[in-house]
């Protein structure tokens, strides 16, 4: 994941965009806490581990939630949809 994100962050580079900075320890404990006990799953590690590096991302027309909801670092007046918030409306 760490190659395929530095490559993102690369190409991000080229155009004059940078990647989301990534969540500290505290926000990605309680968004595994926040799953857990409010939707009833364990977010997957490698879910939490993408968060560390990068919180949230939009490439190539995929996107990937934040922790929470977060504005677009290199546009805030887009935003990001938070996990927790996006998988209570299913």
């Amino acid at each position: 994941m760490n190659e395929i994100l530095n490559k993102i962050d690369q190409q991000k580079a080229r155009h004059g965009e940078r990647m989301q900075s990534g969540c500290n320890i505290e926000t990605i404990r309680r968004v595994a806490m926040t799953g857990k006990k409010t939707l009833n799953v364990d977010i997957p590690e490698a879910y939490l581990a993408f968060l560390k590096r990068t919180n949230g991302l939009d490439w190539n027309g995929t996107i990937f939630f934040a922790a929470e909801p977060s504005p677009y670092r290199d546009n805030p007046e887009m935003s990001f949809e938070g996990i927790i918030e996006a998988n209570r409306r299913l």
